[in-house]
């Protein structure tokens, strides 16, 4: 009789049923108490229904057999608004653990999202507290019903008129939570015969009620639902093309938004309108633009990100998006330079004739960009860009070999020696000379430089297998640094000429420790530490026992072949 202790039976309930373990609810006893709990939610007192019905989301979750039982008590709930806000919330719960019940729950999911009418001195008696309550609970059935709706897209017509309310209601969090079900309806309705590309010519989409408002989202008053609106649009184009147009038109103006959040949400819904519609390129290409010199950093990144991405699906718009990239190359922010390398490397590709006009700038990048990763995209688009203009990579060559050696900047030494690289894989013809000023390179002052060197001269064995035996000195030099950093790009090097020249493995290993004497080579099969001698010539701590362990059996296996031959 005592409702206090009714609400503490049902708040120990799920952990005396052991909700969290699958199944935990198939023996006649706990099947009981689940019963007891579904009783409990038409309780008289709203504190125990309450407490009754977030049991039972937590029971369903883990139990989805006992979906069905549940709805009832919460369809029921729906209709209290004082209940309302528990009965959506564990509702969502229940669709996701079955979502073939979707149709069961969307009227009174329908019921909680429509605003409460009320005379004028119940609105004036009403506290803010309930007040804001309310509109929890429509905001939760919203979102609820956006859920559903992606469950099951059926259901549109059913809920468009709800969700064209939300859209219209004075509270913006109610306006933000009916947005992303609106290209969901959108969908249903361009698939169906009323809604066709006839229409599209005769009318436009803008006469349909859920486009319309989507739109107009894009010009609320309430920078969530701008922003929200404006990454609908994108999500419409890429469900039906013949929208690209409006929405083009829709995104342009988002665009030139007075805030930075919405106009970092457009900008890349217009490279989804490109890409569903090539031909809108050319309208896009001046909003973007003007979005590289925009105030905020990450508008700006996403600006020089896009103007690269549409290239490569129109190359015909190379020569607009040259010279603002180069711009923005120079960009006090490391992101945005960062990105514009980026998007001048997919330029090139596309479009190898911009060669010229970028080739100065990505040099003088390569040897004075500060930044790691900067650095890294700018030493990639210079090597794109030689690769597409061969006949200016022999003058690229001595300015690069000039600054590795005379250069006081270590900064400048850093990029010339990965920038020969990348001219020496475009250009074989030149990679002897390459090879000579990366072998000085290595023992460069700097031991950043020396690491670059190390690896530089692996990338280029990788990829010209034939001067490996040319490049082994010069490596070997440096795995005996007191960098370990440099002893790692050594390493790796030398594991590349291996691959590349079987014949200098032996040189290798014995190096490393490795002398290859009958002693060595009594068991090939013994374990990897008796394939290895420890009477070193020389110190060799500072090469890794792990990498000499991994191929000294190999070659010891091979040698004994040889002598039983």
């Amino acid at each position: 009789a005592e409702w206090t202790r009714r609400r503490g039976a049902v708040a120990v309930l799920p952990a005396v049923a052991r909700v969290n373990e699958p199944g935990s609810l198939l023996s006649p006893e706990k099947k009981q108490l689940f019963n007891s709990l579904i009783d409990a939610c038409d309780d008289k007192v709203n504190e125990v229904k309450i407490l009754a019905m977030a049991s039972v989301g937590r029971i369903v979750m883990h139990n989805p057999l006992y979906v069905s039982a549940a709805l009832k008590p919460l369809v029921s709930a729906c209709k209290d608004w004082r209940l309302r806000r528990i009965a959506v919330a564990t509702i969502t719960r229940v669709v996701k653990a079955d979502k073939t019940q979707a149709s069961l729950v969307l009227q009174p999911l329908i019921i909680a999202a429509t605003p409460h009418t009320c005379s004028e001195e119940e609105e004036e008696e009403e506290e803010e507290e309930e007040y804001e309550d309310r509109k929890d609970i429509r905001w939760s059935a919203i979102v609820a019903i956006t859920g559903v709706l992606k469950a099951d897209k059926s259901h549109a017509k059913v809920v468009l008129k709800p969700l064209l309310a939300a859209c219209r209601d004075k509270d913006w969090r109610i306006r933000r939570g009916a947005i992303p079900a609106l290209p969901e309806v959108i969908e249903v309705s361009s698939s169906s015969s009323s809604f066709n590309n006839n229409d599209y010519k005769k009318e436009g989409f803008e006469k349909h009620a859920a486009l319309k408002c989507l739109i107009a989202a894009g010009m609320d008053e309430d920078w969530h639902v701008r922003k929200l609106a404006v990454a609908a649009f994108g999500d419409s184009v890429k469900r039906h093309s013949v929208l690209a147009q409006p929405m083009r038109r829709a995104l342009v103006m988002a665009c030139k938004d007075e805030d930075w959040r919405v106009r970092r949400s457009a900008v890349p819904a217009l490279v989804d309108v490109v890409q569903v519609d090539p031909y809108q390129a050319i309208a896009v290409m001046q909003p973007l633009i003007q979005a590289c010199s925009d105030e905020d950093v990450d508008v700006r990144v996403l600006a020089v990100d896009a103007l690269g991405r549409i290239v490569q699906i129109d190359p015909s718009q190379a020569s607009d998006v040259v010279r603002p990239l180069l711009t923005c190359s120079h960009d006090e922010e490391v992101e945005v330079r960062r990105a514009a390398m980026t998007s001048i490397a997919q330029v090139i590709s596309m479009e190898p004739a911009k060669c010229p006009l970028v080739l100065r700038t990505l040099l003088a990048a390569c040897m004075k960009e500060q930044d790691k990763s900067a650095w890294i995209a700018a030493v990639h688009a210079f090597g794109v860009a030689t690769k597409a203009d061969l006949s200016r990579a022999k003058d690229s060559l001595k300015k690069l070999i000039t600054a590795c050696d005379s250069s006081e900047e270590w900064l400048v030494r850093r990029g010339a020696v990965f920038a020969m690289s990348e001219i020496a894989k475009a250009k074989t013809s030149l990679a002897s000379t390459v090879l000579q000023s990366l072998g000085r390179a290595c023992s460069d002052e700097d031991h950043d430089v020396r690491k670059v060197a190390a690896a530089a001269l692996g990338e280029v064995v990788k990829n010209i297998p034939e001067i490996a035996e040319h490049a082994l000195k010069p490596i070997l030099q440096v795995c005996n640094d007191e960098d370990a950093h440099v002893r790692d790009s050594a390493e790796l090097a030398l594991a590349e000429i291996m691959k590349a020249d079987p014949n200098q493995s032996l040189s290798v290993l014995q190096y490393l420790g490795f002398t290859g004497s009958d002693d060595d080579m009594e068991d090939g099969n013994d374990d990897d530490d008796d394939n290895c001698s420890h009477d070193c010539k020389r110190d060799h701590n500072d090469v890794s026992d792990g990498w000499r362990k991994y191929y000294a059996p190999d070659v010891a296996d091979e040698e004994e072949d040889e002598d039983e031959g």
